[in-house]
């Protein structure tokens, strides 16, 4: 799902139009300064000191272009010979101002060579002339669902499901679709009539339509869209031996709402409107989706828990409240090797709070903060801060996986894997009538607990 939609368009993306104007500004037209951002990350130390300048001035600069290859489409190998043999030697002839375009180029880590990068803008690319040709090739081979144009990273969380063709797969924060594409191709990759199936949930109607328009051009009898919140998103039946079961999934995709600061490079209007509090704001959604998407695991299933953040709030404070609600059901996986070149930082398993304060004092664990503020309903919670000394121990938060704009010339992102290791107390396999009783319980729940969040923000 990606970043936190913002205020002036809360049931949206942005008005195309205005993203156009933006465009048309040219990128040195923002600020790319923020006291409050350089200072929260560098107290957070997740970049090291002698590397934060390279980290600070490549967020001045846009992303490369990216786009990867279905493995699922039967031109994938032709597309792919394509690119290598006439695309890379076609642009690598065209010059810039006098200088070289650099050709595209695979990305190292991804499988296949079936993803690809090039160093030009994407202005550049619709308005250069001398681009018109492979412009019109790209465009032309996305509306066959041969090749998909996506953020390198946001390629990732996809890749660590291991999707098989038999799997039950949901994504619950789906819109506006690229990952859920992934996700398609992989389950059709090895099968044109999987067994398996994924659905695709969003919470926003209007995301829903775009998500539909993004998927429909794969055409898999496979996939089902669904409008729900994630946090409630039912349990669902299926009959078995003239018994209810509920249907848990092989794989999750949990990809939350999030404050978005690893996108600086494609949306650097997020400079002038950063601040800490952001993230302690939507940390309780961000939990609940997480938790409920544990609920609906199947036993020896993975989900995956992403965000475009990189703050230690939403991400390791996230995973970490996770385990701790799941008290030994749940590990977290170290998939650091499952994808050879790609350039990672471990978790972390300390970290600070900014307090909305004005002097935005900074705490290193809840022991540590006054009891005015502890007593101040819905300004800090426990959950904001690193796990206790034993919990460090087995939690182990290095196994998440932190991506830093300036390792591989990208976005920023953050990506934990889990894998369920036993049902919960609270969990069984078969339907009773308690069930339909919670699933509205957490409903009105969260109706209430929305209304709240509205009001502090």
């Amino acid at each position: 799902m990606g970043k936190r939609r913002s205020r002036d368009n809360k049931k949206g993306s942005k008005d195309p139009n205005k993203l156009k104007e933006e465009e048309e500004k040219g990128w040195g037209n923002y600020i790319y300064e923020n006291e409050k951002f350089d200072r929260y990350y560098k107290e957070q130390k997740i970049v090291p000191e002698s590397e934060w300048d390279e980290f600070r001035n490549l967020l001045r600069v846009p992303l490369p272009i990216s786009f990867r290859i279905s493995p699922s489409s039967k031109f994938s190998s032709h597309t792919r010979d394509l690119m290598k043999n006439h695309w890379t030697k076609f642009i690598g002839s065209v010059e810039i101002e006098g200088k070289p375009v650099d050709p595209p180029k695979p990305i190292n880590w991804y499988p296949n060579e079936l993803g690809w990068w090039m160093e030009l803008s994407r202005k550049d690319l619709r308005k250069n002339p001398n681009f018109k040709t492979f412009h019109k090739w790209l465009m032309s081979e996305t509306d066959v669902g041969t090749i998909t144009r996506q953020e390198a990273v946001s390629m990732i969380p996809p890749l660590f499901l291991n999707i098989e063709p038999h799997h039950k797969v949901l994504d619950m924060c789906a819109a506006p679709g690229s990952k859920t594409s992934q996700l398609l191709e992989f389950l059709h990759r090895d099968s044109i009539e999987p067994s398996g199936f994924i659905i695709a949930n969003d919470a926003d109607e209007k995301r829903c339509f775009m998500l539909a328009h993004q998927l429909r051009r794969l055409r898999s009898p496979n996939l089902c869209i669904v409008n729900h919140d994630a946090q409630n998103f039912p349990v669902l039946l299926y009959p078995e031996n003239s018994k209810m079961k509920k249907l848990f999934f092989d794989r999750i995709l949990c990809d939350v709402p999030c404050t978005g600061d690893g996108t600086l490079r494609k949306a650097p209007d997020i400079w002038r409107r950063w601040d800490p509090q952001t993230a302690n704001s939507i940390q309780k959604l961000q939990i609940k989706i997480a938790m409920r998407g544990v609920k609906l695991l199947a036993v020896g299933g993975r989900m995956v828990y992403s965000t475009c953040s990189l703050n230690p709030i939403e991400d390791e404070a996230v995973v970490s409240e996770i385990l701790r609600r799941s008290n030994g059901t749940l590990e977290l996986l170290d998939v650091s090797s499952e994808l050879p070149g790609l350039k990672t930082v471990p978790g972390i398993s300390t970290w600070k709070v900014f307090d909305r304060d004005p002097e935005q004092t900074a705490y290193s664990s809840w022991e540590e903060l006054p009891e005015r503020i502890k007593e101040k309903e819905g300004r800090m919670y426990p959950s904001f801060f690193p796990p206790s000394p034993e919990n460090v121990e087995k939690f182990h938060l290095s196994r998440c996986m932190r991506i830093l704009p300036h390792l591989q010339n990208t976005g920023g992102f953050f990506i934990a894997v889990f894998r369920k290791l036993s049902l919960g107390t609270y969990e069984s396999t078969e339907s009773t009538h308690a069930d339909d009783a919670e699933n509205q319980n957490d409903e009105t729940n969260e109706v209430n607990e929305a209304n709240e969040t509205n009001e502090t923000n």
